[in-house]
């Protein structure tokens, strides 16, 4: 019995890990195997207008929406990964320290942004929690961020209630992938390699 405990125990360790803070899993999009090709719309987008972010050392930028088109003040890099996470979500915290190695790694060609949603969590508090899990991206706490949150989840046409962590890729503007659930690291690397 106790074997088969150790067996199983970090099996459903793992799952647990690479779970949404959601029920639903249907409708998660995984990258494809051979290649990341941007996803056309087929309508105008919804989203219109400017929100502001800031981080907690109060670096500013503005993400704008035009055309269907998420736009970045301030980023030079061709690459912007939106990750909204609460830091309660056990899957979302487990993802930081890999957002940041990312970060490291692609720095030239990927810019994340953190996305702080469905909490109350002060600047200072969040320091900790980013010192923790050794979250070394640019993260927002700012006010905009749950309405912000919204826009982007009815984009996708998900509910107000949208899983987290909810990832989203786009190359030059372009939503090029969305990940409801934890990603693994692995599949964000290849993504951003087939975006060379």
């Amino acid at each position: 019995m106790g074997s088969r405990l150790s067996i199983y125990l970090p099996i459903l360790f793992t799952l647990l890990i690479f779970s949404a803070c959601d029920k639903k899993q249907e409708g998660q999009k995984r990258a494809p195997k051979e290649s990341v090709k941007v996803l056309k719309r087929k309508k105008k987008s919804l989203l219109g207008g400017s929100f502001r972010v800031s981080d907690i050392d109060n670096r500013t930028t503005r993400i704008h929406f035009e055309d269907a088109k998420v736009l970045v003040d301030k980023v030079i890099q061709p690459i912007v990964i939106i990750h909204l996470f609460a830091p309660w979500c056990p899957p979302c915290r487990g993802m930081l320290p890999y957002l940041s190695e990312i970060q490291r790694k692609y720095a030239r060609r990927v810019f994340v942004i953190g996305i702080v949603v469905n909490s109350s969590i002060g600047n200072e508090e969040l320091r900790r929690f980013m010192q923790r899990y050794d979250a070394t991206f640019f993260i927002s706490n700012a006010k905009d961020n749950d309405r912000l949150a919204r826009c982007l989840a009815a984009e996708l046409s998900l509910p107000e209630n949208y899983p987290i962590p909810l990832t989203l890729v786009y190359k030059n503007g372009e939503r090029v992938i969305d990940i409801e659930g934890a990603a693994p690291q692995e599949m964000l690397e290849n993504i951003i390699e087939q975006l060379k």
